[in-house]
């Protein structure tokens, strides 16, 4: 226990207050209102859109936070290299930003889905879509934190964000009777790939660039 409030503590000196608001809580949260009235409302043709801008700012959102980190002499971390547990601070940073995307990704969709919970198999399709949008944005990491400029992630987080809208779309409507029964396994299999594949992707760039290679 304490090891993990360790990590939390590295978390939350190391992000901005206001980035861990609005992207943890806020975006979540109203946006699954939003998505909810519209839904319960019987306005599907506008409930459509929440989903689209919380999923594009669940993968840009990194940029007001940790940023471009991988990238060579970009602007980055470089003054935990004055500190002597500097390094291993940042990697429970960066491990527990990997990992609250999932609990605030599973905020909106608990929220959204509240006018679908009648649906057969509601907990199931709401697993895969939660795991769909969390190994997008997870995996979009490995990409965007070698990005500088901001428009150049706009475009980048576009590419992230279609394969999450059709993997929600076909967790929900379920087009073939064998979906239902690889979609769970293979989603909850590609989310931990996501996960262990982008942490050590991320602490090899931050220890190499303590080498200046």
């Amino acid at each position: 226990m304490n090891r993990l409030n360790k990590m939390i503590q590295n978390y939350r000196v190391l992000t901005n207050n206001k980035y861990r608001l609005v992207t943890n809580i806020v975006i979540p949260v109203v946006l699954g209102i939003i998505t909810a009235v519209l839904a319960e409302g019987l306005m599907i043709q506008f409930a459509m859109f929440p989903p689209i801008f919380m999923i594009l700012a669940e993968i840009c959102g990194d940029y007001f936070g940790i940023g471009c980190i991988c990238k060579k002499n970009g602007f980055g971390m470089d003054f935990l290299k004055t500190s002597h547990d500097g390094i291993k601070d940042f990697e429970d940073c960066l491990l527990v930003d990997i990992l609250v995307r999932i609990p605030r990704i599973a905020i909106y969709f608990m929220i959204a889905g509240i006018p679908f919970r009648h649906t057969e198999r509601f907990p199931v399709i709401l697993f895969e879509m939660i795991a769909v949008v969390a190994i997008c944005s997870i995996a979009s990491l490995n990409v965007l934190r070698y990005i500088e400029m901001s428009q150049y992630i706009m475009i980048m987080a576009f590419t992230f964000e279609i394969p999450a809208i059709l993997g929600c779309i076909l967790a929900y409507f379920n087009f073939w009777p064998w979906v239902k029964w690889v979609f769970p396994p293979a989603a909850a299999v590609l989310l931990i790939v996501a996960i262990i594949a982008t942490y050590y992707h991320m602490i090899i760039k931050v220890r190499n660039s303590y080498k200046d290679i």
